[in-house]
């Protein structure tokens, strides 16, 4: 082979990956995390590729660092839902819009009220925004915030998209 012929090859090899990895991370699979800064930020969107028909929740997540900024997260998400409404302590408010569509297709458009504490973990607590039974194929996903409390401005946040890997699959 003669050097010219080598190095276009290698030059066809290094676009085919660079077209692979730019393909990588357009479309990805849960979980996806992206951060999400309140009062800054619009919305976020984002492409998912999907491979199990099953339910997948996007939620709102707070993350701390300390036990201070973890008892001033604790207050903005309140206490676990549903019984927080009993107990009037929901936390903040924060009013999402999702729009999920799958190709030309509106898979769903809604407004959702996501207060009260989801979940939480040893640096995060979640609220559930929303919770979609999905079948698999390429989706694209917008979550909009309509209205948040002044507090969700100076947390750390995201919207993750996940699903539970116990979970069983959907029957069809």
């Amino acid at each position: 082979m003669r050097p010219l012929d080598v190095l276009k090859f290698l030059n066809v090899l290094c676009i085919l990956a660079l077209l692979f990895v730019a393909d990588a991370r357009a479309t990805q699979q849960p979980p996806i995390s992206i951060p999400f800064k309140v009062g800054k930020d619009k919305f976020v969107e984002f492409s998912v590729d999907i491979a199990r028909y099953r339910n997948y929740k996007i939620d709102l997540v707070l993350y701390f660092k300390t036990e201070q900024q973890r008892a001033v997260v604790k207050k903005m998400v309140g206490e676990p839902y549903p019984i927080c409404r009993r107990l009037n302590d929901c936390g903040e408010i924060s009013l999402f819009e999702v729009t999920v569509r799958r190709g030309d297709s509106l898979i769903f458009r809604g407004e959702k009220d996501a207060y009260g504490t989801y979940g939480h973990g040893a640096t995060e607590y979640y609220r559930n925004i929303l919770i979609l039974p999905l079948r698999p194929g390429q989706y694209s996903i917008k979550v909009e915030l309509k209205q948040f409390g002044e507090g969700l401005q100076n947390a750390d946040t995201a919207i993750e998209m996940s699903t539970d890997p116990r979970e069983r699959d959907l029957g069809e």
